[in-house]
């Protein structure tokens, strides 16, 4: 999961400003993802990222509101704790409280949405870290029905600060990074924090009908990316009339269900174009999810984005921009 050739030499510490287009490549251990602000102007990203063979552990701090969007690493277990009041982000189609955590197995969908800016205390560990456990954590953690939580706000204050102050650390002696006795003692700390502080019962509590219905929507769209939906085709498969169905969709994802659609299909082309194999192009990533107008494909995509796709794909084919691992490297964050 956690390579790197700077892995070899123990590990590191990163301190990044970014801007949109390259923000989602700085969150720990997730090149494949999307980061797109949700109002208009830049969207600037500042991150503090310590990288350990099986530890990625990160404060972000996001300039506006924004959309991120992408999958989980092959043996991952991904978990962040908004350190913003909780109620402005949406998480999965599903509303915070002040002892929600974002939280997913290897390879699950995440998407979140957060209608401030605001910060997050991210981290990766790998699923093998939890010994025993780590399957069942995987399984727990991939399951779309479960709703991780703190166990109580103690054990959320707790996990932040000590969380924090290894990043302090790890900031005012680099050295640190490289400590292998450091790594395995972090490593095994957090999973026992992990283990003893979240709920095994998390459970999602009652919400409106309009949010059930533009989850229930979200979910058809989002398997029938390519295909034409009418708008009546979405009310009967989320059970909800057009007035409901719109203004969950709104509150819950921040767009109407056609601009979800279109957004989606442009990280699908964005997530291709970041991690290329032999072969890829624009136009062929671009008609992989039903872009046909071309013209009209670039305007979006750089209004979203803030680069044309061609730009995107360039810098993802610099060997420079990119470590091994996917992650920027040391000149491409400076």
């Amino acid at each position: 999961m956690l390579t790197d050739q700077r892995l070899f030499l123990g590990g590191w510490v990163d301190s990044i400003e970014t801007d949109a287009p390259h923000a989602a490549e700085v969150v720990p251990g997730w090149r494949n993802g999307v980061v797109v602000p949700m109002e208009p102007g830049p969207l600037r990203l500042r991150s503090t990222v310590l990288h350990t063979p099986g530890v990625r552990l990160g404060r972000l701090e996001f300039s506006c509101g924004h959309r991120y969007h992408g999958s989980v690493p092959a043996e991952t277990v991904f978990l962040a704790f908004p350190l913003t009041p909780p109620e402005r982000i949406v998480f999965n189609g599903r509303h915070l409280d002040a002892l929600s955590i974002v939280a997913g197995g290897p390879g699950r969908e995440i998407e979140l949405f957060s209608r401030v800016s605001g910060q997050h205390l991210v981290m990766s560990i790998r699923a093998s870290s939890f010994g025993a456990s780590s399957e069942a954590w995987s399984k727990r953690l991939g399951d779309e029905g479960w709703s991780p939580r703190s166990r109580s706000p103690e054990h959320r204050r707790v996990l932040v600060e000590f969380a924090t102050s290894v990043l302090s650390a790890a900031q005012a002696a680099p050295s640190l990074a490289r400590n292998a006795t450091f790594h395995q003692g972090l490593e095994r700390r957090l999973v026992r924090m992990l283990d003893v502080g979240i709920s095994r019962e998390g459970t999602v509590g009652n919400e409106p009908e309009r949010r059930r219905a533009a989850r229930a929507a979200q979910r058809y769209l989002a398997s029938n990316l390519r295909k034409r939906i009418s708008v009546a085709e979405l009310c009967l498969v989320a059970g909800a009339n057009e007035r409901t169905l719109q203004r969950g969709f709104l509150e819950t994802y921040g767009l109407t269900p056609k601009a979800y659609v279109v957004s989606r299909r442009l990280d699908l082309v964005r997530r291709q174009l970041l991690a290329p194999s032999e072969g890829t192009t624009v136009t062929a990533a671009a008609t992989s999810v039903g872009f046909f107008h071309f013209g009209r494909f670039a305007e979006a995509y750089r209004r979203l984005f803030g680069e044309s796709p061609s730009a995107t794909l360039r810098r993802a084919l610099e060997p420079s921009a990119v470590s091994v691992s996917g992650y920027p490297s040391r000149s491409a964050t400076v």
